[in-house]
């Protein structure tokens, strides 16, 4: 481990400092290496799809006011902090990157709009630029081990992510143990983000908040950098991280595995989407599907009623009592209503990037079909652990016919896992338009052959070929 003895912190600083510092790419095992490359790939397609997205015109203005040298995938060149802000908000937008599912979910491939800006920056390699991702991720993953932050606390799970985001950075700007050490406290008693970002009518905030994390990240990074420093205990003090946002609700034991510098491999218990939903609600577009396999279209007006059944933890997430949910006026609010994903996906198979248009969110035949969705817990399907999506849809044909569908892990799950080929497409269809074929197999390409870039900027410029 790296010593870390000559500053004054708590364990949990402590063990972050020594394991970002320490851990290097020789301890990245194969399929560790091959599954994180699949999360690039699959990340920098929804962030090109972000480019003709509903808030870019503002991302525009923004980097616009604050002209710089750090490249964006949308709007030119502003400051790195700037630059980490809206490649970060691209990455989240559509809601499409991967999810970590556990006490607190998260979506810890946001940090790579911020690790692609920061690599390009400082002219990392790709070894470096994997090493930094396969830090951030292990950190978001065991923080969201530790406590129920959202359902039971109220704070936001970017909470957690922002630790990935400076950990990416620090890694990839090479800085000593004391900057570190002053970033992170910097960082962690200053940027704290409530549940009310996901409550109501949702916003772009939904996706700018991680962005935000981001952003805040390197400039934590650099005021310390830049000698100012941080306070003590930022995590155990009286005042600290944890009492505060878990009120001591805290299990320290992941983060204290850390100590014994474990090779980093959380990437390979992170899922993948296969549509721009929600992560749980990935399950009710696959019943869907299997209740359209077993027994064929189901048109509309056969439909006398929806019940859809979940467990407990899942019921918390897609909050149906919430009255947003069943009339969104945004894409935001949409990707989130568990009745708006039934009925599109009811009415037409799937749900896909065309489907956020107003006019699919209020239109008569939508609000036809969520009048008949009732939503319900199930006590049998609490047995499913906290990683799963279980979701029973029962629909009640008028001749009184039922049909069923379930889905515990939806495609795309770690257990149900989507195929290269599978990720590879998806990343041509976001992409088409944007890259040319010849451009997307070239990206496909540098991808696969990431540890042997030995800038990312090569990467980077073929991101932005059009």
């Amino acid at each position: 481990m790296v010593d870390v003895s000559n500053v004054v912190g708590d364990y949990i600083e402590d063990a972050i400092v020594g394991y970002v510092l320490g851990v290097s790419f020789d301890d990245l095992d194969a399929d560790v290496l091959g599954k994180l490359k699949l999360h690039v790939l699959d990340s920098i397609g929804v962030t090109l799809a972000s480019r003709s997205a509903e808030p870019i015109p503002a991302l525009n203005r923004v980097a616009s006011m604050f002209p710089g040298d750090s490249p964006t995938l949308c709007c030119g060149s502003t400051t790195l902090d700037l630059a980490s802000f809206i490649n970060t908000f691209m990455v989240r937008y559509w809601d499409y990157n991967d999810t970590y599912i556990s006490k607190t979910p998260s979506h810890p491939s946001d940090i790579i709009g911020t690790a692609l800006t920061v690599a390009s920056r400082y002219g990392s390699s790709g070894r470096d630029f994997l090493t930094a991702l396969a830090i951030g991720y292990e950190l978001i993953t065991r923080f969201c081990d530790t406590t129920y932050l959202e359902t039971v606390h109220g704070w936001d799970h970017t909470n957690f992510t922002g630790i990935g985001h400076l950990a990416v950075a620090a890694k990839l700007m090479h800085v000593n143990s004391n900057v570190l050490w002053n970033a992170l406290s910097i960082y962690v008693t200053s940027y704290n983000a409530t549940r009310q970002i996901r409550v109501g009518e949702l916003s772009h905030w939904k996706a700018g908040i991680t962005a935000d994390k981001a952003r805040n990240a390197v400039m934590a990074l650099i005021f310390a950098m830049s000698g100012l420093t941080g306070p003590s205990k930022p995590f155990e003090g009286e005042r600290g991280f944890i009492r505060q946002l878990m009120n001591g609700d805290f299990d320290p034991s992941p983060i204290r595995e850390l100590e014994n510098m474990p090779k980093p491999n959380a990437v390979l218990r992170v899922h993948l989407k296969k549509y721009p939903v929600e992560y749980y609600l990935q399950s009710v577009i696959d019943s869907l599907t299997r209740i359209r396999e077993d027994y064929g279209r189901i048109g509309i007006d056969d439909v006398d009623e929806i019940n859809v059944h979940l467990n407990e933890h899942v019921f918390r997430i897609a909050n149906p009592d919430n009255p947003e949910r069943w009339f969104p006026r945004t894409k935001e609010t949409a990707d989130h209503s568990l009745p708006w994903v039934l009925a599109i996906a009811l009415i037409h198979g799937t749900v896909d990037l065309s489907h956020y248009r107003a006019e699919y969110y209020s239109s008569n035949e939508v609000v036809n079909v969520m009048r008949r969705i009732k939503v319900n817990i199930d006590p049998e399907l609490n047995k499913y652990p906290p990683d799963s999506s279980p979701i029973r849809i029962t629909i009640k044909l008028r001749n009184g016919k039922e049909v069923e569908g379930f889905t515990a892990y939806p495609r795309g799950h770690v257990k149900n896992p989507m195929s290269e080929d599978e990720i590879e497409e998806k990343f041509r269809r976001l992409t088409r338009g944007v890259l040319t074929r010849e451009g997307q197999e070239e990206v496909i390409r540098l991808v696969k052959d990431l540890e042997n870039l030995t800038n990312i900027n090569t990467l980077i410029k073929a991101l932005t070929q059009t």
